[in-house]
């Protein structure tokens, strides 16, 4: 379930966990069902290519799509080397996972 924040702020709050999404700032924090914080993470990962270094340089809104069982949140993004980053989580009731696609052309040298 999506909570919203007058800040701009939201979370995503199941029986198990809640990642709460910052308005301000490009992190994701992951809190227990019981509200003690496990971790905050940092989601612009970086892809490098052979042939150049990833800058992230601009990021757009969080879009969310709830379906029963599961909440997909997708932030996009603008890079100095691909043509677009999609960060994506997939929220389920009990675990949730975390994804980078990247669209352009390039061979991969290293994901940080």
């Amino acid at each position: 379930m999506i909570t919203w924040h007058k800040n701009g702020d939201f979370q995503f709050i199941s029986e198990t966990y809640c990642l709460s999404f910052p308005g301000d700032r490009p992190f994701v924090n992951v809190d227990s069902s019981r509200g003690d914080r496990l971790a905050e993470l940092f989601i612009l990962s970086i892809i490098h290519s052979l042939h150049g270094r990833d800058d992230t340089t601009r990021i757009g809104k969080w879009e969310i799509d709830e379906r029963p069982g599961i909440t997909t949140l997708v932030l996009r993004a603008e890079s100095s080397l691909w043509k677009e980053k999609r960060y994506r989580f997939r929220c389920f009731p009990d675990r949730f996972t975390y994804d980078v696609e990247i669209e352009g052309n390039g061979q991969l040298a290293e994901v940080n």
